[in-house]
């Protein structure tokens, strides 16, 4: 009996000391988390990288991209969106080869949105400084929006998988017919296939179709913005910290969640429906408050929100070009 509660006492005591070494290798590794970020991540240092630039170029140009593709055009939008391309474009052509695709990706919205606006009383005096300024955009550096067909994509969804992925979109507006919880389900069945890490599964979907509850959500989120009257289905995916184990798997529960979220947008595609990923990257009082609005335990990270609904027959979407091949591969010899 003696020697049964002395293997129990070092078994508590090692459990202990296990967890004290866990807590302290956590804040260490945290702090790491905390420079890496603050030397590389926009608005955390007074000066901007290359990558800062093109970052900063590329979200403000997505922005005008999905304003130019709405059905309830508003002539004249997007001041601070504009204002921020150019003066980002301006900055990155004083330090860096203009033959960027990014850069000319820019330039070439800035052609969009100046053409859209033809034979309107609205002058762009900013817009045209730098863009007779630049050089003529060579073929391939498109930027704009692109006009789809509901049928040419649902049609598509059965192909081959380098045609299924190539005619998946996000979709910011949807037609008014209603989502059925049998569709939604089979799409979330077929995301189990997922990898995680040790197969541990940690992922949820929360499907949210209560119309008050959909515009309270992204009234917190404020992200997408909903023109047509015609709300989508929410499905929120979280991902359960729980199963993680160590500082070593701090961001495990974000990977896995990731992954399936990928999975479940792509599953949705198959099945026919449009999807937009909005983001959840949220601050403390958004947190709060969605965790309060869904019953979200603590236990639980926010991995994103899909918007999801039907197509309309016709629309338009952000042309939302991709950069070269080359610029993402990295070889190790």
């Amino acid at each position: 009996m003696i020697k049964s509660i002395s293997k129990n006492l070092k078994y508590k005591l090692k459990t202990s000391i296990k967890i004290l070494y866990f807590r302290f290798a956590l804040i260490a590794l945290l702090i790491k988390d905390y420079r890496r970020y603050k030397k590389s991540a926009i608005g955390m240092k007074s000066n901007l990288s290359k990558s800062n630039l093109e970052s900063s170029i590329t979200k403000a140009y997505h922005s005008i991209e999905k304003g130019l593709s709405k059905t309830n055009f508003r002539y004249g939008f997007g001041y601070e969106a504009r204002k921020k391309l150019i003066d980002n474009l301006m900055l990155y052509r004083k330090k860096y080869p203009m033959r960027n695709r990014r850069y000319l990706i820019g330039l070439d919205v800035l052609y969009s949105y100046v053409e859209r606006h033809n034979g309107t009383e609205h002058n762009f005096k900013d817009i045209n400084e730098i863009l007779k300024s630049s050089r003529p955009l060579p073929n391939g550096s498109k930027g704009g929006t692109i006009r789809l067909l509901a049928k040419d994509i649902t049609d598509s969804c059965k192909a081959s998988f380098d045609e299924f992925s190539k005619t998946r979109y996000s979709i910011r507006e949807f037609s008014s017919k209603e989502v059925s919880i049998s569709q939604l389900k089979k799409a979330i069945n077929l995301s189990l296939k997922t990898p995680s890490a040790c197969n541990r599964q940690e992922w949820r979907a929360t499907i949210i179709q209560n119309k008050n509850t959909i515009e309270r959500l992204l009234n917190i989120q404020s992200g997408l913005k909903v023109d047509n009257g015609n709300l989508p289905t929410i499905i929120m995916v979280t991902s359960n910290a729980s199963f993680s184990e160590g500082p070593r798997e701090r961001h495990l529960a974000y990977i896995d969640g990731g992954m399936f979220a990928m999975q479940l947008i792509n599953s949705l595609h198959f099945f026919g429906l449009g999807t937009c990923p909005l983001s959840a990257c949220l601050n403390g009082k958004q947190d709060k408050s969605l965790r309060t609005l869904l019953n979200v335990p603590e236990e639980e990270v926010f991995i994103m929100f899909i918007a999801v609904g039907h197509y309309k027959k016709e629309f338009f979407v952000p042309q939302s070009e991709r950069i070269n091949l080359e610029e993402i591969i990295r070889n190790i010899n």
